[in-house]
């Protein structure tokens, strides 16, 4: 079937998506599937109204999510290194890597863990577990993830 995703803004169709789905399916599965395909298929998500879309374990790497309406949308597991919308997913980069956030969870490179996790990461255990990430995942850490955390602090996302 073929699905609609409009402006937020206009109201103007942003791209008609290909999904295979049944019509009686939730809008929120459709909206979902229909990003999917946006995102095999370069379609433009800038400005798209994306509200509830069920987004679970969606690969968003590289996505241009910038002015997208995501309120309500299902973003559990999916990769947040992307253009964010920088209201319920904001994004930055520092030196190495990538770095995505929800109002729950903080995925540096391709590290996702929730933001209670990373704050624990200069306790004896979360050394350990940050060195087991990559060689230079600790002197990355030690220069840079209280900043991280300070600006998710200062900064945080709006919860879908």
């Amino acid at each position: 079937m073929q699905y609609e995703i409009r402006n937020r803004w206009t109201g103007a169709v942003q791209f008609a998506a290909v999904i295979d789905c049944a019509p009686s399916a939730p809008d929120s599965v459709k909206r979902g599937l229909a990003v999917k395909w946006a995102l095999r298929n370069d379609a433009d998500l800038c400005d798209a109204n994306l509200r509830g879309a069920n987004l679970r374990g969606a690969d968003l790497c590289d996505a241009n999510l910038r002015g997208a309406n995501l309120r309500g949308a299902d973003l559990c597991d999916a990769d947040l290194l992307c253009m964010g919308n920088m209201r319920e997913v904001r994004t930055m980069q520092i030196d190495k890597w990538p770095i995505g956030y929800t109002a729950s969870d903080l995925q540096i490179g391709c590290q996702r863990h929730a933001i209670d996790k990373w704050r624990k990461w200069n306790s004896e255990a979360g050394l350990k577990w940050v060195a087991q990430m990559d060689s230079d995942a600790l002197s990355w850490a030690d220069r840079n993830l209280a900043l991280v955390l300070q600006i998710i602090d200062a900064n945080p996302a709006t919860t879908t």
